[in-house]
């Protein structure tokens, strides 16, 4: 009789044990998911925030074109000034568009880690691209305005712009930071829903 109860009892807690083990595992896959939606709301809001920041920039810039007399500041600057802003708002709204696209509840895994990747080489791709058209495009402006440009006005130009392409690179390597984050919860997401 002892047996039969000692086979008893451990086909209970074998069962016990079973059902522990796939609990485990569901928490572990929903902690996962909530890092990765954690990480993803980080990286909207970060270009929703830039997005606003370019349709202000534009918004401004169009009224400063519709209220400006052309002496104080050329139109030719406005209108640089508006293209960039208006390339900006368009890039951010395809990058929120990717963004949006990474969703864990309609894509599979190597979907995900696709267009996460995808994501994270545009993102890339901006600051390069930024980058290489910053001299031009500021030598452009300096050329358009060079009539009124002292000098104290090209050193708080170029001081002005050093601190906001700092500012620019520090903000991008954060974001960089949580797309890689990103990038790791999806793996590991991966790895805890083959087990």
């Amino acid at each position: 009789m002892e047996l039969d109860d000692i086979k008893t009892n451990w086909q209970v807690i074998s069962n016990k044990l079973e059902k522990s083990e796939v609990l485990n595992k569901k928490i572990i896959v929903n902690l996962a998911k909530k890092s990765v939606r954690s990480t993803k709301e980080k990286l909207e809001r970060f270009e929703y925030f830039f997005l606003i920041l370019s349709l202000s920039g534009a918004a401004v810039n169009a009224m400063s074109i519709a209220v400006t007399d052309g002496i104080t500041i050329k139109y030719g600057t406005l209108y640089v000034f508006l293209s960039v802003f208006i390339l900006a708002a368009v890039w951010q709204g395809y990058k929120i568009y990717l963004l949006h696209r990474i969703d864990n509840e309609r894509c599979n895994m190597v979907e995900l880690i696709e267009r996460t990747t995808r994501f994270k080489f545009l993102t890339q791709a901006r600051v390069i691209v930024g980058m290489i058209l910053l001299i031009p495009i500021l030598g452009l402006l300096i050329y358009m305005q060079r009539d009124m440009l002292t000098t104290e006005m090209l050193w708080g130009t170029l001081i002005g712009g050093l601190t906001g392409a700092m500012m620019g690179l520090r903000a991008t390597a954060k974001h960089w930071k949580n797309i890689n984050e990103l990038l790791t919860d999806l793996k590991e997401l991966r790895e805890y829903e083959k087990v």
